[in-house]
């Protein structure tokens, strides 16, 4: 018959309920108990010889540990820990209140704030992986972003356009809400600036006109220009 166990004022019938109630493995707890640990030790409550348990106070009341208050508010101290570690707040990783989408950290930029990195680099229009990998390499955000050209690259070159100056196509490009990708695709193939940033309407009925011409007969006329764009937006997505 099972012996009795009581810890913590309660009893268990157990010590596998009571391990179960802890989310600690019987055969963990048994073999932790036999190596010499406390109860508290076996069951995940304070940490086992790595130093003393760090009190820590939430909701007004003080824990002996964060396994102690992940406990009392039902998560795993593992998924608890883990949680942290990633840049959650306590009440989130305690699931008091709903994780907001992103990493957690409110980043600003140009004088606005952005939920995470993700959201900063689709407002630009830069694939996260990209803008993330950038970043590790010691671009600067405006680099990461296109707003200005990095040095290992060639140098930014300013434009001016509509009376003023800009420190880069990307960063014209940028103001007018147009992808720099985009914008300087349509200036290679020949689109005046007021065109290129979509100021001004392109003119293609002569261009169609003309294709048309230099083209077999009853051969379908694709805009490439039309084309170009579509296949950027779908690698943007």
């Amino acid at each position: 018959m099972a012996k009795k166990i009581k810890y913590n004022g309660k009893e268990y019938s157990s010590e596998s309920e009571l391990a179960r109630v802890y989310g600690i493995k019987i055969t963990t707890f048994s073999y932790r108990l036999k190596e010499g640990w406390t109860i508290d030790e076996a069951l995940g409550v304070v940490k086992r010889q790595h130093g003393r348990s760090v009190p820590i106070r939430y909701g007004g009341k003080e824990y002996s540990s964060k396994s102690e208050l992940a406990r009392a508010y039902g998560t795993n101290i593992k998924t608890f820990s883990y949680r942290l570690k990633k840049g959650w707040t306590i009440d989130e990783a305690l699931g008091v209140v709903k994780r907001q989408h992103g990493n957690g950290k409110l980043i600003r930029y140009d004088g606005k704030e952005y939920l995470s990195k993700s959201e900063l680099a689709r407002v630009y229009g830069i694939n996260i992986t990209t803008f993330s990998s950038r970043l590790k390499k010691g671009w600067t955000i405006d680099e990461a972003l296109g707003v200005v050209e990095n040095p290992q690259h060639g140098r930014s070159i300013p434009i001016r356009y509509g009376g003023k100056e800009y420190v880069s196509r990307a960063e014209l490009a940028r103001v007018y809400g147009i992808n720099i990708m985009t914008f300087s695709y349509r200036l290679k193939k020949g689109w005046t600036m007021d065109e290129a940033l979509g100021v001004a309407k392109r003119q293609s009925a002569q261009q169609s006109t003309e294709n048309v011409e230099d083209s077999p007969a009853g051969e379908e006329i694709v805009d490439e220009d039309e084309e170009c764009e579509t296949d950027l937006s779908l690698q943007m997505m």
